[in-house]
C-alpha cells in the first residue's frame, strides 16, 4: 500500500510531505527503527522530539485498510484526537505522535498495476513486471547502506572498490549526456566525472524504444522513406550553442553532394515553418550519429561505468556514496555533485488490457507500442486480421503508419484497424493564446508543447506562477497530439474513405478471448468489437515511485513529491531535501516533470535543466568549473566545430 502524507515540524516549521510504501516505522531515533519486517522493506520516519519513542508506530496494511499500531512507546498515539493503541486510517484522518501531527492525504496502491516497468537488469520494458523490485533487491546490501548517513570510513572497510570523484550522473542516456558535456565544456576534467549506466552509448535504451514504437527510420529506410522525429532544428543535444542546426546541416550537406533542389526545400522549410511549410524534423540517425561524435570528443567512454546502481546515501562529510554492479561484483562511488536523469520508470499500459493478460497471461495478442511486437505485423502480412488501437498521439500515428506499410506490401491480405477513442474531440483545443486545430480526434501540434513552452512567454509564465496555476497551465498546455504531417493526413483520410481504417468511441468494461479473436465489450454496447490484435500506443508514464532506486531516496529521506508524483525541483533542477551539507543532487527529465519548467523531456529541455544545474554548481564555486563568458564559449564552440576536445 502507498500513502501521501505531510506534516510540520512544531520547532522549525518545515513541512514535509512523502509519498511512502508501506510498512512505515515512525520514531526519535532513526538506527531503532526496523530496516525490514517479514522480508519487506520499511518506509523510516525520524521525528526529533522527546515525547517520542525510539520506535513509537508502526503503519501497515491489513485486509486492504491502512492500520496505525502503537510499539508500546511511552506516551502513545492518537487518532482524530483520541488515543488509541490500535486503529484504522484513512485519507483526511491526523495521526498524533508526540507534538507532530501527520495528515494522511491520500490512501492507495503500492504501484498503478495498469504500468509495464523497465527491467532493472536489460533496461527494457519487461510485460511481466508490473511493480517495482526493490525490498528484495536491498535485502542484499552491504549493512551500512541500510543507515541514513555513512561514514567514509566504513565505506572503505567494506573491502569493496572505492572511487572518489566530484561529479556523478546515473542513468547514462541523454539526460545525463547533456550535462556530462556541458561540464566538460565548462572546465571539468573527465578524470573528475563518472556516469553509472546500464547502456554501453548514450541512446542505448532511447533506440530500442523507438526501434519497438518505429520512431526510428531503419524499416523507412528499407522502403525508401525517412522518418524523421518530432524534435526542432536548433534542438541538438551534441552540440549545446545549437548552430549549425540538424536542418542547416542536412541542407549544406545535400548541397556538397550536388542534391541542389532538396538542399533548397529543406533551407525553405526552416525559412517558411510552421505557417507555409511543415515543420522541419531531423532524421533519427542524423542525431544519433552527431551525439556518437560529441560523446567521442568529450570522452563519454572514459567516464562511462557500465553498471546499475543498486542505491545512494549520504555520507557524514557532505557527500553521496553510491553502491553499483558490474555483473557479480560490487563497488561503491562517492561524489559531492550528483545528477539523477533515469528516464521514464515505465511504460503507459491500459488498466482493461493489463487486467486481461494477467488473467490470460496472453503476451501476443496483446501488446504495447514500446514492446517488441513485430510478430503483429508479420502475422498481418501473412494471413491479414484486424488490429484494435489504442492512443492518440504520435506513437499511435506510426503504428497505423507501419500498418499502412504493411498493407501496400501485402495488397492481397485483408488488414483493417478500428482506432478506439475514448470521446470524441470536437472542435480546435484553445487556451489563451495557445491553439490546437483538430482533425480525425487528433490534436495538431507541431511539438509535444506550445514552443513558447522552451523560451518564451509560457516559460515565464509558469515559472512565476503558484502551484495551483502551474497545474492549470499544464492542463490547458500538455495533451496527446501530433505535428502536422501531410504524408500522416493523407494515410488517414485515405484508410477512411477505402474503408480499412475505421475510428469508434467508447469506454472499454472487459476484453475477454473469443477464438481465435478478442473480444472488448464496450460500456453501453451489446455487441462487442472483434479484433485479431490489440497495440496500446498510450505512451510513456511513471512518477519516482515506480523506480526502485528513486522509491528508495524518497523513502529514506523523506522526499516530497509534486503532484505528479515526481521531484520538486527549483529553477536550478536542484532536489533540495536531498541536500547534504556541500553536496547537492539535481534532476533532469520526466522525473521533474510538474515543477517551473514544463518540456523537461525534450532534447532542449534536457539541455536547459544542465545549463541550471551547471550554473548553480558554478555559483557554488565547485572545482574546475569556469564561467562561459563570450569569448570562452566561442573559443569552445570554434574547438566543437573542429571535433577538438574542450581545452
Amino acid at each position: 500500500m502507498q500513502i501521501s502524507i505531510t506534516w510540520k515540524d512544531p520547532a522549525t516549521g518545515e513541512r514535509r510531505s512523502p509519498v511512502l510504501n508501506t510498512p512505515i516505522a515512525i520514531g526519535r531515533e532513526f538506527s531503532q527503527l526496523p530496516s525490514t519486517i517479514a522480508e519487506r522493506r520499511v518506509s523510516r520516519i525520524q521525528l526529533n522530539d522527546g515525547q517520542i519513542s525510539r520506535f513509537h508506530v508502526l503503519l501497515d496494511e491489513e485486509n486492504g485498510l491502512l492500520l496505525a499500531a502503537d510499539q508500546q512507546s511511552s506516551n502513545g498515539i492518537e487518532i482524530n484526537g483520541v488515543k488509541q493503541l490500535r486503529g484504522s486510517l484513512k485519507a483526511g484522518d491526523r495521526l498524533g505522535v508526540g507534538s507532530y501531527v501527520l495528515t494522511i492525504l491520500e490512501v492507495g496502491e503500492a504501484a498503478n498495476s495498469s504500468k509495464i516497468l523497465f527491467n532493472p537488469v536489460t533496461n527494457v520494458p519487461d510485460p511481466y513486471i508490473t511493480r517495482p523490485g526493490g525490498n528484495q533487491q536491498n535485502a542484499f546490501l552491504p549493512q551500512i547502506f541500510h543507515q541514513q548517513q555513512i561514514s567514509i570510513d566504513d565505506i572503505h572497510a567494506t573491502g569493496l572498490k572505492v572511487e572518489t570523484v566530484e561529479y556523478g550522473t546515473v542513468g547514462g542516456g541523454f539526460g545525463s549526456f547533456a550535462w556530462v558535456d556541458l561540464l566538460r565544456i565548462a572546465g571539468v576534467k573527465a578524470t573528475n566525472i563518472a556516469v553509472l549506466s546500464p547502456e554501453k552509448s548514450v541512446h542505448g535504451r532511447y533506440r530500442q524504444l523507438c526501434l519497438n514504437a518505429h520512431v526510428s527510420d531503419s524499416f523507412a529506410c528499407a522502403k525508401g522513406d525517412r522518418e524523421r522525429l518530432r524534435s526542432p532544428s536548433d534542438g541538438c543535444p551534441d552540440n549545446i550553442w545549437g548552430f549549425p542546426g540538424y536542418g542547416v546541416r542536412e541542407a549544406l550537406r545535400k548541397l556538397g553532394r550536388g542534391q541542389f533542389v532538396p538542399g533548397l526545400q529543406i533551407l525553405w522549410q526552416l525559412l517558411a515553418e510552421p505557417m507555409l511549410e511543415n515543420s522541419y524534423g531531423p532524421v533519427d540517425e542524423q542525431v544519433l550519429q552527431a551525439v556518437d561524435r560529441e560523446a567521442a570528443r568529450i570522452g563519454w567512454q572514459r567516464m562511462l561505468r557500465y553498471a546499475m546502481v543498486q542505491t545512494i546515501r549520504q555520507t557524514t562529510d557532505g557527500r553521496y556514496a553510491l553502491l553499483y554492479s558490474q555483473g557479480d561484483s560490487q563497488a561503491i562511488l562517492v561524489t559531492r555533485y550528483l545528477h539523477l536523469a533515469t528516464g521514464y520508470p515505465a511504460v503507459e499500459f491500459l488498466p482493461d488490457l493489463q487486467e486481461y493478460r494477467q488473467r490470460t497471461k496472453d503476451f501476443q495478442l496483446v501488446v504495447n507500442a514500446y514492446e517488441p511486437h513485430d510478430h503483429i505485423y508479420e502475422q498481418l502480412g501473412n494471413r491479414g486480421g484486424t488490429v484494435l488501437l489504442r492512443g492518440a498521439g504520435t506513437i499511435a500515428c506510426r503504428v497505423l503508419q507501419r500498418i499502412y506499410r504493411v498493407r501496400r506490401n501485402h495488397p492481397q491480405q485483408q488488414i483493417k484497424v478500428i482506432h478506439l477513442w475514448p470521446q470524441a474531440v470536437d472542435g480546435d483545443r484553445s487556451t489563451g493564446v495557445a491553439q490546437r486545430s483538430v482533425n480525425l480526434n487528433y490534436q495538431i501540434q507541431a511539438f509535444e508543447w506550445p514552443k513558447a513552452c522552451w523560451g518564451g512567454s509560457y516559460k515565464m509564465r509558469l515559472a512565476a506562477a503558484t502551484t495551483e496555476q502551474q497545474q492549470q497551465f499544464y492542463f490547458g498546455w500538455e495533451g496527446a497530439t501530433i505535428p502536422q504531417r501531410r504524408d500522416w493526413q493523407k494515410m488517414l483520410v485515405g484508410g477512411i474513405s477505402k474503408g480499412w481504417y475505421q475510428q469508434i468511441i467508447g469506454q472499454v468494461q472487459v476484453v475477454t478471448p473469443n477464438p481465435p479473436r478478442l473480444a472488448v465489450m464496450l460500456q453501453g454496447e451489446s455487441m462487442p468489437v472483434a479484433a485479431d490484435y490489440i497495440i496500446d500506443a498510450t505512451g510513456l508514464a511513471g512518477s519516482v515511485m515506480d523506480s526502485q532506486l528513486l522509491a528508495d531516496l524518497v523513502q529514506q529521506y523523506q522526499v516530497a513529491l509534486n503532484l505528479r508524483g515526481q521531484f520538486n525541483v527549483g529553477e536550478d533542477f536542484a532536489i533540495d531535501q536531498l541536500s547534504n551539507g556541500t553536496g547537492r543532487v539535481y534532476g533532469s527529465g520526466i522525473t521533474t516533470a510538474g515543477n517551473g519548467y514544463a518540456p523537461v523531456d525534450s532534447f532542449l529541455g534536457l539541455q536547459y535543466a544542465a545549463l541550471a544545474s551547471v550554473c548553480d554548481m558554478t555559483d557554488r564555486g565547485a572545482p574546475e568549473l569556469k564561467q562561459l563568458t563570450g569569448l570562452q564559449s566561442t573559443a569552445q564552440w570554434w574547438r566543437w566545430m573542429t571535433n577538438k576536445p574542450p581545452a
